[in-house]
């Protein structure tokens, strides 16, 4: 079937410009090849496509039949080119994209508004969820992950870091207290999520020196960083969270707890299949949120 498509392409631009040379020209070939391939066609199927002399070239009527695929074939090949090759200055196409949970709120969104608004072309779906998500196998174009990541084949292309706090509403404050030092934290109600650690390790801000690991037992388990947010700003207890993610949905309604201490910051991180093109959508939608994050 492969070594039937050139022939046949060749064929093609034959037919339609009546001319070897001016067949040719167009597809950079030279005369003596063109006319092979035509005849190759014509051998391998003992079947007469066109009538040539040194003046003239007329098609048969096998060969007008066979001129009407192969103009189908060419203009399939010209599509799929167009899809191939993404015109920068006018991007356009589906690009999905995997993205966590807490993600969902605040200055992200504003990114991703406006590269809608830079790319009106574009077709984005975005999926959010604190589960990991096999990219490659759901067909998604990218994923934007927290966190450590496992070994993978995927290129990763760090974005920013984000910092993790401990906090709790004022009515549990007033209710139960608060911890002076990450020790007493296994003594209060803890809210967890199942991508944070139940060890937490931390660094005194005062000495780099010093430092506590603390391993918990959270009473009240949820599936996202936005449920644990709304327990805890609802007085339900404690809750380990990024500062992001406080910020967008509470507007200060939480208090910051142990603020003599500090967690380690966790990457946001762009991953996407390394056979992506330079010039993809892909590239394109991580180079825009890179540049918005280095302003």
């Amino acid at each position: 079937m492969l070594d039937l498509l050139r022939p046949l392409a060749v064929f093609t631009v034959v037919a339609e410009t009546r001319s070897f040379r001016a067949a040719a020209e167009r597809l950079g070939l030279s005369p003596s090849v063109v006319s092979h391939h035509v005849s190759k066609l014509e051998d391998r199927y003992d079947v007469a496509l066109l009538y040539r002399s040194t003046r003239k070239l007329k098609l048969t009527a096998a060969g007008q039949e066979v001129l009407e695929h192969g103009k189908a074939l060419m203009e399939a090949g010209l599509s799929a080119q167009d899809v191939l090759q993404v015109d920068l200055a006018e991007p356009q196409g589906l690009l999905r994209v995997a993205a966590p949970a807490i993600l969902e709120h605040g200055r992200f969104m504003d990114d991703v508004a406006q590269f809608l608004e830079f790319y009106p072309n574009v077709e984005l779906q975005l999926h959010f969820s604190d589960e990991r998500i096999d990219i490659i196998g759901e067909g998604y174009d990218l994923a934007l992950r927290a966190g450590e990541l496992e070994d993978s084949d995927l290129v990763v292309q760090k974005l920013t870091s984000v910092e993790d706090v401990i906090c709790a509403a004022p009515s549990f404050i007033e209710k139960y207290g608060e911890p002076s030092t990450p020790n007493e934290l296994p003594n209060f109600r803890m809210i967890g999520v199942p991508s944070s650690s139940d060890r937490l390790d931390f660094k005194s801000k005062a000495s780099s020196m010093r430092g506590v690991s603390v391993h918990l037992a959270p009473v009240i388990r949820v599936n996202t960083g936005d449920a644990a947010l709304s327990l805890a700003f609802r007085g339900c207890g404690i809750a380990r969270l990024p500062r992001l993610l406080i910020e967008s949905r509470t507007k200060g309604e939480l208090v910051d707890l142990l603020q003599d201490w500090e967690l380690p910051r966790f990457n946001i991180q762009a991953v996407w299949p390394k056979n992506v093109g330079r010039r993809s959508l892909t590239r394109l939608f991580v180079e825009h949120v890179q540049k918005i994050l280095k302003a």
